[in-house]
């Protein structure tokens, strides 16, 4: 697979975001409060992994020379843009939450599957197909979490919430047994995704109303 190809990609990441996103909060907004909240977040996303990618390719310090940098770039991009639309908009925080979660999955999965075909790598691409089931298990869990008896409250989050605990979950667990799998950031990023992870499952816990 070309550097074509993984433009291409590049580029379902990114139409693929702004359709989960939409999708997710069609039923509660206009698509203008949808589409503008979507590209502050999905431009401060890409600042964030192209400075990421910067400081992987032209620093030679131990500390940045590490391709989780780039992942790191784009999370922290995302919590900026999130924050900013957020406010701009004042549109429902775990409902927006969600979108911006499972919009994100989508866009690191075309990451990795580019990547994947362009090297032949297995192991991106299982992280590939690790990424597509949380998003299966999204919208499994969306259909389903309100006839959960232990989630009392039935609030809107829960899915989001669960599958980017997952996630992080799933990094924090990879970063101790195999850290060459994915893109990490030494011992900071066992400790940063298992931070992630517990924030999120406490969110869960806050508004199940136990």
């Amino acid at each position: 697979m070309s550097n074509l190809g993984l433009i291409f990609s590049g580029i379902v990441g990114i139409l693929g975001f702004l359709f989960f996103f939409w999708r997710r909060l069609k039923e509660d907004y206009t698509s203008t409060q949808i589409f503008s909240f979507a590209f502050i977040v999905l431009t401060f996303m890409l600042s964030g992994l192209f400075i990421g990618l910067g400081l992987y390719n032209f620093s030679h310090t131990n500390y940045f020379s590490s391709q989780g940098v780039w992942f790191w770039g784009a999370v922290i991009g995302t919590i900026v843009g999130f924050e900013i639309g957020y406010l701009k908009f004042k549109l429902r925080f775990f409902e927006t939450l969600e979108a911006t979660g499972i919009s994100f999955i989508f866009f690191i999965l075309t990451i990795f599957l580019g990547s994947s075909l362009k090297q032949i790598n297995v192991k991106y691409l299982a992280v590939s197909l690790f990424l597509g089931f949380l998003i299966v298990l999204f919208y499994f869990l969306e259909a389903r979490y309100k006839k959960f008896t232990w989630y009392k409250s039935g609030k809107i989050g829960f899915s989001g919430l669960m599958v980017l605990g997952i996630f992080f979950l799933m990094r924090s667990v990879v970063a101790l047994i195999d850290p060459s799998m994915l893109s990490f950031i030494g011992k900071f990023d066992a400790i940063a995704d298992s931070i992630a992870a517990f924030l999120f499952f406490l969110s869960i816990y806050n508004l199940s109303g136990l």
